[in-house]
């Protein structure tokens, strides 16, 4: 899948062959457990608590990494796909932010319908700055947690909510 700007309806989600990824090798490190479980997508925080800030700014600046929003890098420079733009949207969203509604089902497997834009669930006392295009906001004040997977990535509701 690749992004593509396009007209004021920013980047564009392509779908692409399924690429199956090979788990890290026994004696990786902790990154590169972190891309793999996150589809190599990181927020800043998370980079930084495993490399400097050069580092980071090397690997964007060489062309290595891609950074697609304020604090969010894609760890490759290829195409991002769908499931990759959802991890985009949620660290960008921040840390109370959870997949919902048809983005959260197909994060747990659903197939057969279009992947944009991405359903956010945040609280509503959150405020972010502007998210990527293509995310749609839903404010919440009820979010109980046994709403919430705690297993499976990205954080997402659960099918009934």
């Amino acid at each position: 899948m690749t992004v593509r700007r396009g007209t004021g309806s920013g980047p564009r989600v392509r779908a692409g062959a399924g690429l199956r990824r090979a788990l890290p090798a026994d004696d990786a490190d902790e990154l590169t457990w972190l891309r793999f479980r996150q589809e190599d997508v990181i927020s800043l925080a998370q980079a930084s608590r495993y490399l400097s800030r050069k580092a980071i700014r090397h690997r964007v600046e060489a062309g290595r990494w891609r950074q697609v929003h304020r604090a969010v890098f894609v760890t490759h420079n290829g195409p991002v796909d769908a499931g990759q733009f959802r991890w985009i949207a949620v660290l960008a969203a921040g840390p109370h932010a959870v997949l919902g509604g048809l983005s959260a089902a197909q994060a747990g497997g659903l197939r057969g319908f279009r992947a944009r834009p991405v359903d956010l669930l945040l609280p509503a006392s959150s405020r972010r700055d502007v998210l990527p295009p293509g995310v749609r906001v839903h404010r919440t004040t009820l979010l109980p947690p046994q709403d919430v997977l705690t297993v499976g990535q990205p954080p997402r509701t659960r099918p009934a909510r």
